[in-house]
């Protein structure tokens, strides 16, 4: 079993894989949920698009931490004990 984080650099994109016994689903972070998190760090406020950006960093953590956790309810229903 196999967690895979992605974002699309540059397009705000972000979303995650699980990879089990050879098949693969995929979860993308809503638009609604990505543009909400990039407000919330203030990731609007780069007038110098200056790089690295604290803001940007701390909004592309929260989405991915936001991704990966979509499959821990699963993995966790999947690896207790009956």
């Amino acid at each position: 079993m196999y967690v895979y984080g992605w974002d699309g650099w540059n397009e705000y994109s972000y979303g995650s894989y699980l990879i089990c016994r050879g098949h693969i689903r995929s979860y993308r972070v809503p638009v609604r949920v990505v543009e909400k998190a990039l407000v919330k760090h203030g990731v609007d406020d780069n007038p110098n698009d200056e790089w690295p950006y604290q803001p940007e960093i701390d909004a592309e953590t929260e989405l991915m931490d936001l991704a990966e956790a979509r499959w821990k309810k699963w993995l966790l229903r999947r690896n207790t004990p009956r």
